[in-house]
């Protein structure tokens, strides 16, 4: 505690005379680097040593102060004052060695008390000259094996860091390009995958550099730095993956760039690739089975088509596909085509109901289409043409013509759409109608006043009224048809007296097909004549047209009639508000029987 107080007052008294211009004596100085005070003793020395220049001790602590600087240099934040220090230190014992000599040392030997040890023969303690040169020499390669290492690590360090910083750039120049990583997919090409490989080649690298940088700087001993890279897996691809780390921290949490990089990579490859090959074989398809239903005339099963896999599988990269899209715009357009060829076919073609049918389902397909082709004509074409490039090339050159075809395909629906609207209205219309030659009976009942024609009974398999011939009313039939032309016409004699123009909205009618071969007609007057309300009654068979008719009398209203097959009587029903019923026989010969 003395000795410290006395060497802080020499201090003291140093400064105070240095600061006055005294010459700096190195015996004063010796008791600072003695003492081990390099810090203060430096400024000092330097003065000194500009000053004299024959002093072997000044240069040799000179470069001890600097080799103590050297070894408090933190490797890695100050590399270039640690090589400058280790430098300064070797450069000031080469300048001691030669003024090294017996007579120096014994001359001098208060400078090198350091160096005496005991002479293990004599007993006595000495200084060696060749212990000094030994020091000297040792501490030189030591230095060096620092510097050496030294460049080593900060050439590591700076490989390592640029390594990382380049993979890290590299990722973000996919998210940058890429709004979303199924777009990253979507629009890889080779060049992408040659991306891909080089950063998992750069970043391989940096791990690499790592294993040398860190046995590097584990050789140095105790630095204060034990790094760990801690590999962070990227599993959302805009929001991880492009923030930076300090090199200098021991937890070095790294994005895992090479993994990320070769997940992506055996996607593109396995999965979209592949893909790729079956969108454009799969359109091929679609386009074949076109070109046969053009060339053999045969209608084509469209739901083999729209069940096909690839429809999953690229609702598994596009919520909303441009293929899927165009497909099945093509295979509505497909199935249009088989419904007219299947029309076109149809053996039964005179059949109106089902021919409306047939429109009504071709309305339905052309709906779809339309729909299917306005959708893909107002698509975001230029989003698309980056998706889907490698289709749109290969199977259609450009995205223009691609664009046209959907745009013709919308015009196409639109004409056919108002051409089946028109086809269907007229089909409708007939049939209101049975066509019999010249004549066409109406199957409505609302008929205007000038009408020949006054219906009674529709029904799908026949119709029954009365007509007017100048001015004589007779009672007609016909069969209905599914092509509305009749096979079987039936005129009658009816009540003249009941039935007139002035009384036709009290006449009703009834029918009973018995079969398709055998029929009944009747109509009465809801007007009563004596009490009784008259009929008329016509039995139509198709082998005979009217095998009979007559006019009779009921006390009650006809409400239904009943055939009785073993005896072939028809009965009729009547009534009356009062639920009272009555049944009136006719024999098959057309004679009442009761």
């Amino acid at each position: 505690m003395i000795r410290k107080s006395i060497i802080l007052l020499f201090i003291s008294a140093l400064f105070s005379g240095i600061a006055f211009g005294q010459k700096v004596k190195y015996k004063d100085l010796m008791v600072l680097l003695t003492a081990k005070q390099y810090d203060q003793a430096k400024p000092f020395l330097k003065k000194y040593l500009l000053e004299e220049d024959g002093n072997a001790s000044a240069y040799l602590y000179m470069g001890i102060i600097y080799q103590e600087e050297a070894w408090k240099n933190d490797v890695l934040k100050q590399p270039d004052l640690l090589i400058s220090n280790v430098d300064s230190a070797v450069f000031f014992y080469n300048k001691c060695l030669p003024k090294l000599t017996e007579k120096e040392i014994k001359r001098n030997d208060e400078n090198y008390l350091m160096y005496s040890r005991r002479d293990l023969r004599t007993g006595e303690f000495g200084i060696k000259l060749s212990d000094i040169q030994l020091d000297l020499e040792t501490r030189s390669k030591s230095l060096y094996e620092r510097r050496d290492r030294v460049i080593t690590l900060k050439k590591l360090y700076a490989e390592m860091e640029s390594q990382y910083t380049r993979a890290n750039s590299q990722y973000k120049n996919f998210q940058n390009r890429f709004e979303t990583k199924k777009e990253l997919y979507l629009q890889s090409d080779d060049s992408l995958i040659l991306k891909l490989e080089k950063l998992i080649s750069t970043f391989d690298s940096s791990q690499v550099t790592f294993k040398y940088y860190k046995s590097t700087l584990q050789a140095f001993g105790k630095t204060g730095y034990n790094p760990v890279v801690d590999l962070q897996e990227i599993n959302d691809f805009k929001k991880e993956g492009s923030s930076m780390v300090d090199f200098m921290s021991d937890d070095l949490k790294w994005w895992n760039y090479g993994q990320w990089a070769k997940k992506t990579s055996a996607v593109i490859r396995d999965e979209i690739y592949p893909m790729r090959k079956e969108i454009i074989a799969f359109d091929s398809q679609i386009n074949k089975s076109r070109e046969k239903l053009k060339k053999d005339s045969v209608t084509v099963s469209t739901i083999e088509l729209l069940n096909h896999p690839l429809f999953t599988e690229l609702k598994k990269w596009d919520n909303d596909p441009m293929p899927s899209g165009l497909f099945q715009m093509k295979i509505a357009e497909l199935e249009y085509a088989s419904e007219i060829m299947e029309e076109a076919s149809l053996k039964d073609r005179d059949n109106i109901s089902h021919k409306i049918g047939m429109i009504k389902h071709q309305q339905g397909v052309l709906l779809k289409l339309d729909s299917l082709a306005s959708a893909m004509v107002n698509r975001d074409w230029e989003k698309d043409a980056g998706n889907y490039r490698n289709f749109i090339t290969s199977s259609y050159g450009t995205v223009t013509v691609i664009k046209n075809l959907c745009k013709s395909t919308l015009e196409f629906a639109k004409r056919e759409t108002v051409a089946k609207k028109k086809e269907l209205d007229e089909n409708m219309s007939l049939l209101k109608w049975v066509i019999s030659e010249t004549d066409s009976i109406p199957l409505f009942k609302d008929v205007p006043d000038e009408s020949k024609f006054k219906p009674m009974v529709i029904t799908d398999t026949h119709t029954a009224g009365v007509m007017q011939l100048d001015s004589l009313w007779l009672g007609y039939f016909y069969t209905v048809t599914p092509s509305r032309t009749a096979d079987l016409t039936v005129s009658f004699p009816v009540d003249t007296a009941s039935i007139t123009r002035r009384d036709l909205p009290l006449i009703k009618g009834l029918s009973l097909a018995v079969t398709d071969q055998l029929y009944y007609i009747l109509f009465y007057s809801e007007s009563q004549i004596d009490g009784k309300f008259p009929i008329t009654i016509a039995k139509i068979s198709r082998s005979v047209g009217l095998e009979w008719s007559g006019i009779f009398h009921t006390i009650l209203t006809p409400v239904e009639l009943k055939y009785t097959t073993s005896s072939g009587e028809l009965s009729i029903k009547t009534s009356n508000a009062d639920g009272n019923n009555k049944m009136v026989v006719i024999d098959k010969a057309g004679s009442r029987i009761q």
